[in-house]
């Protein structure tokens, strides 16, 4: 679905599948794996590919979205900004915000079953401190939520607000 969009803006996408081989049964949601997982898979693309260090995002959708804001504290200094679509889930009980105010866009409909869910998370990293860009539909479900989020406008907008923003402007980056 994100093809046309990141190829005209020369972007790599690293689309990860929660690991079966790390205890993954079905879904990221269901997932409670060390999220430095992502950070060494990213770290690898980064290594094999010319990428520009101040220009990584990390995005996710539903369950993924879920597991991003579970471990909002671990975020850290790697990403420029933070995508979560149709999911989320509050930090695990016990950790404290992220250090780095990584800006976050957060698309969510508000006939999602699980809104309450995602209604914390987005009070979460306000609450942290974060930048948050809360683009909110009222009337979708999550099979709407999809609909919008496959449409060339929402990626448009999604890819060029993430593409604003450098790792140098949250606040806590470490220049390489």
């Amino acid at each position: 679905l994100w093809e046309k969009p990141l190829e005209q803006r020369k972007v790599i996408l690293l689309a990860l599948r929660c690991p079966k081989a790390l205890g993954c049964v079905s879904s990221y949601w269901l997932w409670y794996g060390d999220f430095d997982w992502i950070v060494r898979q990213s770290e690898a693309v980064m290594k094999a590919y010319s990428v520009d260090r101040d220009r990584v995002y990390l995005s996710g959708w539903s369950g993924g979205s879920t597991y991003i804001g579970m471990n909002e504290p671990k975020w850290g200094d790697l990403f420029a900004a933070i995508n979560i679509n149709a999911g989320g889930s509050p930090p695990l009980s016990g950790l404290d915000c992220s250090p780095c105010k990584t800006p976050v866009y957060y698309f969510m409909g508000g006939k999602n079953p699980l809104i309450e869910l995602a209604e914390s998370t987005r009070n979460s990293i306000q609450r942290c401190g974060h930048r948050l860009e809360w683009d909110f539909h009222p009337g979708l479900d999550h099979g709407g939520e999809l609909r919008v989020l496959a449409s060339e406008a929402t990626k448009n907008r999604i890819l060029d607000w993430l593409l604003a923003r450098r790792r140098s402007e949250n606040g806590c980056a470490v220049l390489e």
